[in-house]
């Protein structure tokens, strides 16, 4: 099995390359982010200008998913980084208080997003 992943050039990587690995997704995500964001306000001023287009609600959820699923991630990851650590026991507090803060708000974006396409569906 080596020998077939060293054939197509599959290696572990060094810190070099997963640091310029993990700039290039993020430029990804950014560039993705911002499209779905441009694509949503396209929508809405669509939707806005012309009585009979319905719209959709696609962009935002994808945005609002991401978004979700990047922060929250992030946020677990740190916490049990840094878990059985007592040097950083004031940062662990914080960032609990700090991922209630955002389960908080991300309940108010998709209860936000659910009475948007509400009102766009009965339109």
């Amino acid at each position: 099995m080596k020998h077939l992943f060293s054939k197509f050039s599959f290696h572990k990587m060094d810190e070099m390359e997963i640091e310029i690995t993990l700039k290039a997704k993020s430029y990804a995500q950014l560039f993705t982010m911002l499209s779905l964001f441009l694509w949503a306000v396209y929508e809405i001023i669509r939707t806005v200008l012309q009585e009979d287009y319905q719209g959709t609600w696609v962009p935002w959820m994808i945005l609002l998913i991401s978004l979700c699923i990047e922060s929250l991630s992030k946020q677990i990851l740190q916490n049990s980084a840094i878990a059985d650590d007592e040097e950083y026991e004031t940062t662990r507090k914080q960032q609990l208080s700090v991922f209630r803060i955002t389960r908080i708000l991300m309940a108010m974006a998709a209860l936000l997003v659910a009475v948007g396409i509400i009102v766009l569906w009965n339109r």
